[in-house]
């Protein structure tokens, strides 16, 4: 035909009848993953990395990610890049909303492979009581849309267990 190759994207000119042949093929969504994690009352700085499955070839220069959670259990302390695969993107946009966490990452490198994309940092409330709460991720947007995504929520254990005291014989243990 008039045109062949996998540039993408490619320019013709229209000058006269052409045969141009496209062949299409499936992309499948980019897994987003929200780590499980826990922790007990008044416990802070966790790390709850939020990651995506292989990206590469996928042209994967922004993100827009909604993370919400629990307010009465859970404090968002910061947001931060540490060792994601967007460290050399920059540091990303966030607001610390009561309950919900808008983030925004963007760079001029396209990114591949897999991996943490972005790490949440929790406290938990003091008190808070035992059991388990979904960090639910209510949007992932990559470049603008353009790449469909799977959301996967994780879920938030808390620990509420009281200090054990045992004696032996004069000797006071505090675990």
């Amino acid at each position: 035909g008039d045109l062949s190759g996998s540039t993408n994207p490619i320019i013709i000119t229209m000058n006269g009848n052409k045969t141009v042949t496209a062949n299409f093929s499936a992309i499948s969504p980019v897994s987003v993953t929200v780590s499980n994690a826990r922790g007990n009352p008044g416990q802070a700085d966790i790390v709850v990395p939020i990651s995506v499955s292989d990206i590469t070839g996928l042209g994967f220069i922004s993100c827009q990610i909604t993370l919400r959670y629990d307010a009465a259990l859970l404090t968002a302390t910061g947001v931060n890049n540490t060792g994601a695969i967007t460290a050399g993107w920059g540091n990303p946009t966030y607001n610390l909303k009561l309950g919900e966490i808008p983030i925004s990452l963007y760079g001029v490198t396209s990114l591949s492979g897999s991996g943490t994309l972005v790490n949440i940092i929790f406290r938990v409330n003091s008190p808070a009581r035992s059991g388990d709460t979904t960090l639910d991720l209510t949007q992932a947007q990559f470049n603008s849309g353009a790449i469909a995504s799977t959301l996967i929520d994780g879920v938030f254990s808390i620990n509420n267990l009281a200090p054990i005291l045992a004696s032996l014989g004069n000797k006071t243990i505090d675990e």
